[in-house]
């Protein structure tokens, strides 16, 4: 707390400033994180005396102005903490210091100072963000007094800033520690720069080796008043913001301050990287000053982002590979049927336009891929001599052929990451009448995953050549899904797939033009 001794000198309890000798009061036990205070008025007398009272704590740096126009450019360009202003100071009021204070640093404390004291003004400067106001001629105690709480007060905004400040990383750390991904963590930062940073928009621009992550670049705005953003060109200034660099190195918060159209404005683009890898751009607009607070704050945010960006496109690459080796897997089990190269590649794309189709989201398609590409792993089970036979299977053999989901889903038993892929494989041979295998499922009871699965199956077991027939053209295995419809397949995945199908044939069409799989496949049996 601030205190005030008297020396030796005779006191000064009835003094009021500009009576008073400054140099008998020693100031002590201030807070010393408060340093940059101005002083404005007229008087050059007032100013020395206020200068002089104040500057006795070390730590605090007062400058004091008599012409209002320089303390205005001061106040806009340099850190303030408290501004103690005439309120009649010529063509420039002490209202306009206050103003031009709150607009550079909103959380600073404003006091203005006054000999012609009325209740509309007193309720004009509170009202206007001013902290309190002196009446002329005043006393060092009520000065101390009045100061000392400002300060104090200060200090109680700084510490709920930086607790808000807390509050923002944790949402973001809890994000990334959690289940909800990359979107939700990007989401939280720019949520945390809009909301605890005070500003007037924030925007991303990435460019990553992820298509997935990429697309999650977006623009918020702190205002939907349509005038403002346009005075402020929020969308150009996002729009041009840094580029990568062309040599990769030496990336660095970039900060602009100007003023355009009568409005301050700081642009900050903090860049996005984890060691040497470089992802992008955090971009936000203040309508104000930066501060080295909003850019510590901003650079916490940025690295939080470019962790979260990391740690997404080490698991794409992780599942890519896995993926990979999923691929070869079932491509050893299609080696094993010279008629079904390229089966499950075909299966996975038409089941991923049906996933697109109904809403399903990227991490859901993921899990799609991975599933449908195991979807027939459990034929590795089945003897050669079933799989390949070229009449119909009797009862023992069909038996045997349907047991394939169930030794899918054992195979994959106790492989974490695959967890996913069990719906696919279990339930893919599902009936929607419930007079499917292996467990006699009926309608919604049969999970989304089979039910997709089974018309994306079907049309490719129909259109392709088996040991027992040769494939039927695509218009057969569409009229036969529409006759099924609600009996073996849920009509409402029926009727997405036939849409799709309709509306551009050649999509689906194109996955038997170019049947790769399916020839690396019998490269592979011609060799033996």
């Amino acid at each position: 707390m601030l205190s005030m001794s008297k020396t030796n000198h005779k006191p000064a309890t009835s003094a009021d400033v500009s009576q008073t000798d400054v140099s008998q009061y020693a100031l002590s036990d201030m807070p010393v994180n408060i340093s940059n205070l101005v002083v404005v008025d007229d008087e050059p007398y007032l100013c020395s005396v206020i200068t002089e009272f104040l500057t006795g704590l070390d730590g605090i740096s007062v400058i004091s102005f008599t012409d209002p126009e320089l303390a205005a450019k001061h106040i806009k360009t340099h850190d303030t903490d408290m501004v103690i202003t005439d309120l009649v100071i010529g063509e420039i009021s002490g209202v306009d210091i206050l103003d031009t204070t709150i607009e550079a640093h909103p959380e600073a404390i404003v006091i203005l100072m006054t000999a012609y004291p009325t209740v509309k003004t007193a309720i004009s400067v509170l009202q206007k963000g001013g902290y309190d106001y002196l009446v002329k001629p005043f006393k060092l105690e009520r000065l101390k007094t009045v100061v000392m709480r400002g300060l104090e007060s200060l200090n109680v905004k700084r510490e709920n800033i930086r607790l808000k400040d807390e509050i923002g990383l944790l949402k973001v750390s809890s994000a990334m520690l959690s289940d909800s991904g990359i979107s939700d963590t990007l989401n939280h930062v720019k949520d945390a720069a809009l909301r605890d940073c005070g500003t007037l928009a924030v925007g991303l621009s990435l460019k990553t080796s992820s298509e997935r992550i990429d697309s999650l670049c977006s623009h918020q705005y702190r205002t939907n008043d349509p005038v403002l953003i346009a005075d402020l060109n929020i969308r150009d200034f996002l729009a041009s913001m840094p580029e990568l660099l062309p040599d990769g190195k030496n990336f660095r918060s970039v900060v602009n301050c100007e003023t355009v159209s009568g409005l301050r404005r700081t642009k900050v683009s903090l860049p996005l990287r984890s060691g040497r890898e470089f992802y992008g751009w955090l971009n936000v607009i203040f309508g104000r000053l930066c501060h080295d607070a909003d850019l510590r704050f901003l650079e916490l945010l940025s690295s939080s982002a470019s962790a979260a960006i990391s740690q997404t496109l080490l698991g794409e690459r992780l599942t890519e590979s896995n993926l990979d080796a999923l691929r070869a897997l079932a491509n050893a089990i299609e080696a094993r049927d010279r008629y079904t190269g390229g089966h499950t590649d075909r299966v996975c794309e038409m089941a991923v336009l049906i996933a697109r189709e109904i809403g399903w989201g990227e991490d859901k398609i993921a899990e799609l891929r991975q599933g449908t590409t195991l979807h027939d792993i459990g034929k590795i089970g089945v003897p050669d001599a079933i799989l390949n036979k070229t009449g119909p299977l009797d009862d023992y053999e069909r038996n045997i052929m349907q047991k394939h989901p169930e030794m899918g889903v054992r195979i994959i038993e106790g492989i974490d990451f695959l967890k996913t892929a069990s719906p696919y494989i279990l339930f893919h041979h599902e009936r929607f009448d419930g007079h499917g295998y292996p467990m006699g499922l009926a309608g919604d009871d049969i999970p989304i995953e089979g039910r997709i699965l089974a018309v994306a199956d079907t049309f490719d077991a129909i259109v392709s050549d088996r040991p027992y027939r040769r494939g039927a053209k695509p218009e057969r295995a569409l009229r036969e899904i529409e006759e099924h419809s609600g009996t073996q397949f849920d009509p409402d995945i029926a009727r997405v797939f036939l849409r799709i199908y309709r509306d551009n044939p050649d999509t689906i069409q194109s996955l038997y033009k170019d049947n790769r799989a399916g020839l690396r496949v019998q490269n592979l049996i011609n060799e033996f």
